[in-house]
């Protein structure tokens, strides 16, 4: 849909300096500055350490099969095996060679959505990265302005990597599924499709898988994330019998790595249990010292039932032993939903609602409800959902003012937005110095721009300054880049801040063929091509169409745009311009179509 107008659509605001940095770029475009600067641009290296994890769903035509792999080894092989990747000073990326779909939080509802990757990338490693932890376990290691989703006194915020502190909270998927219905996911039905997320047969590979997942073994092997529930359950409950142990509140894995930790939460996570990742100092299975361990636990009750439900272990004093622990964690959970100091009792206020009567409705003591109230304890997902919905009730039976009304219906909203993801709040914020790898990692994912990655799974975002600026000046918008790979990336995310306007790719040819290669350790021949050139040439026309045509057009180019097409009248002379609903004589609108070189054949 055309505007004519730039309408800026992202699911987050502005935040730190950014507001202050848009109204001063805005200021100096509106006086005719010929010059400004603005440190921190988009694609500068806001990425991830190759060797986080990740667990992604490839489309095989009838199923999204889930793969875990790490952020390094997606994007390096997919590097290895293109030959058309984009790349200059440092910076690598392309399109995926076949649809790949990752779990995304939309920054919008908090939940967490299946989307599809549209770019892998690859930079040169910054000499210093971070590494944030949780205090479940997660972590994720990334450099200092690639951006996390926090939860920060109640509100979610968009910040830098090196800005994230103790206390803020990381959202966390509540459940994974395994393999999905592929149409379904294509076309955002994501709600429906986790709901159709039933095992597809793997013929011959999943009996095979089967009897793997059955080896021995201190951690789940290579291939669990293909299995179905019923496989997956069985593979914990195996895995449980060789190295799981359980304690008065508790029940966990001993594993040898954080890497087999990560993959057993993740794979908890598929019956949406939530576990937590310790390094212990233990005695050695084989009795020859001791060493460090990684305890994956899973603690809470409803935790605890949920593994108890579906890990059924084979030994009957741990089955006794869990069945214990389930009952002494009777009121103790560790689902819990961060609100901002004081919220709850202020939006109660605002609506005159006693703090008794709200109890009541929620099913609540009233005790519990001041506790809650005065930040002595936080709210589980459980009580929230029961006080957001009374509040709903109350607002909707009161006469209250539209004022009061809409606030406490946006407030309860929120909380019961809160309530899709689980949040883990960080422990610490480590800088990793003379960090050593080559290179550090990002992809770019459609419409939300996070992605599920790092140790038991966090969600992630990838990079809004430039689109707000245009959006402010309403004016036909020049972004020049230094190199075409730059141009390519900022192109694709500018697109996604503007759908309904005209956003454009405006880059020099490639003045050379890919010459024919051979690559000794793949045995891969590269033939020559020059085709990228073809695309080249319809992008360019499109863009100088868009720039005669639409006001509310922004152009992504590469300094080779200085030259453009030539002259905008003999441009002109070779276009025809029609309108819906307008009224050519049939003799004219042919010969314009000859005199601008178009042919007729008998076939099209």
């Amino acid at each position: 849909m055309q505007t004519g107008t730039f309408d800026l659509v992202a699911p987050y605001q502005l935040a730190g300096d950014q507001p202050k940095a848009v109204a001063a770029l805005t200021r100096g475009v509106q006086r005719g500055d010929r010059a400004q600067t603005l440190l921190g641009v988009t694609g500068s290296g806001k990425s991830l350490d190759g060797a986080e994890p990740m667990l992604l769903w490839f489309d095989d035509g009838n199923a999204l099969v889930p793969v875990r792999t790490t952020i390094g080894e997606l994007v390096d092989r997919s590097l290895e095996r293109r030959i058309d990747a984009l790349a200059s000073n440092g910076t690598e990326l392309h399109r995926p060679d076949r649809p790949i779909y990752t779990v995304s939080l939309n920054p919008r509802t908090c939940a967490m959505e299946m989307k599809p990757i549209t770019w892998l990338i690859r930079h040169r490693a910054p000499r210093t990265m971070f590494r944030v932890r949780t205090t479940c376990g997660r972590s994720v290691t990334v450099t200092g302005d690639h951006s996390l989703y926090v939860l920060r006194s109640g509100r979610l915020e968009l910040l830098p990597g090196g800005d994230v502190r103790p206390g803020d909270y990381l959202p966390v998927p509540r459940q994974l599924t395994g393999r999905l219905d592929a149409v379904a996911a294509r076309t955002g039905e994501a709600a429906a499709a986790r709901a159709r997320a039933v095992p597809v047969a793997w013929s011959v590979g999943q009996v095979a898988l089967r009897e793997t997942l059955g080896l021995g073994g201190s951690t789940l092997l290579p291939g669990w994330e293909y299995a179905d529930e019923a496989d997956l359950a069985s593979a914990l409950e195996r895995l449980f019998d060789r190295c799981g142990n359980v304690e008065e509140r508790s029940a966990g894995f001993r594993l040898p790595s954080s890497e087999s930790a990560g993959d057993v939460a993740l794979a908890l996570l598929r019956f949406g249990i939530h576990a937590r990742i310790t390094r212990v100092w233990l005695p050695r299975f084989d009795g020859a010292g001791f060493r460090w361990y990684w305890r994956c636990a899973v603690s809470g009750q409803s935790d605890l039932a949920a593994f108890a439900a579906h890990v059924d272990l084979r030994r009957p004093e741990r089955r006794e032993m869990l069945e214990r622990a389930v009952r002494a964690s009777q009121g103790h959970e560790t689902d819990y939903v961060p609100l901002t100091p004081r919220q709850l009792r202020h939006v109660r206020e605002s609506v005159h609602l006693p703090m008794r009567d709200l109890a009541r409705a929620a099913k609540l003591t009233a005790r519990a409800l001041s506790l809650i109230e005065r930040d002595e304890r936080m709210a589980t997902t459980e009580q929230m959902l029961r006080i957001a919905d009374a509040l709903v009730r109350y607002v909707h039976e009161s006469t209250l003012s539209a004022a009061r009304r809409d606030g406490a219906l946006a407030a309860a909203e929120h909380w019961r937005a809160l309530c899709r993801p689980r949040w883990a709040a960080v422990s610490a914020v480590e800088e990793i110095e003379r960090y050593d790898a080559p290179y550090v990692y990002d992809v770019s994912v459609a419409d939300n721009q996070t992605f599920l990655a790092g140790t038991g799974g966090l969600i992630v975002h990838n990079t809004m300054a430039m689109a707000a600026v245009a959006a402010e000046v309403q004016k036909p918008t020049l972004v020049l880049c230094h190199n075409k790979t730059l141009a390519a990336q900022l192109c694709a995310e500018f697109k996604e801040f503007f759908p309904n306007n005209a956003v454009e790719y405006f880059v020099s040819y490639f003045d050379y063929y890919q010459p024919e290669a051979y690559i000794a350790h793949t045995d891969t021949y590269i033939e020559k091509d020059s085709s990228i050139n073809d695309e080249i040439e319809r992008l360019r026309h499109s863009a100088t169409q868009a720039l005669l045509t639409r006001p509310d057009t922004l152009i992504v180019a590469s300094v080779s745009c200085i030259y453009g097409l030539g002259s905008p009248a003999d441009y002109m002379e070779l276009s025809c311009r029609i309108r819906t609903g307008e009224e050519w004589n049939r003799d004219v609108l042919l010969r314009k179509l000859v005199d601008m070189q178009y042919r007729r054949n008998d076939i099209n």
